[in-house]
């Protein structure tokens, strides 16, 4: 009799371990997921401040070659430009952990890139 009743306590205690395992898991996705999201929000917006960054560059370069204004001014649009290069190499490298992340999550031997709405 008490044996029985062991074997349930030990059956209903195993349920909720798994219940708790599951939803800690469906959590841990989605945070993952709306961390690709945001990343991916942002590497969008750093590829169009780059493209910004690399015509100012230009149009600096060339303002200093005429003599227009002095090495300053083309210095810094190099410096900014670099900057938002190092910022676009570190966001695509945390888009790639996030998608390593869904696979061990998700348990997936291939890449898991989730589908993002425009």
């Amino acid at each position: 009799m008490y044996r029985s009743r062991l074997a349930d306590a030990n059956i209903n205690s195993s349920q909720l371990q798994y219940s708790t395992s599951r939803l800690e898991t469906a959590t841990r996705v989605k945070q993952v997921y709306w961390q690709y999201v945001f990343l991916s929000s942002k590497y969008k917006l750093l590829l169009f401040q780059d493209s910004l960054y690399a015509g100012f560059l230009r149009a600096a370069e060339l303002r200093s070659k005429s003599g227009e204004t002095n090495r300053l001014e083309m210095i810094t649009a190099r410096t900014q430009s670099l900057e938002v290069k190092n910022q676009l190499f570190q966001v695509n490298s945390d888009i790639s952990i996030c998608g390593r992340k869904l696979m061990v999550l998700l348990n997936s031997r291939t890449p898991v890139v989730p589908q993002l709405m425009s």
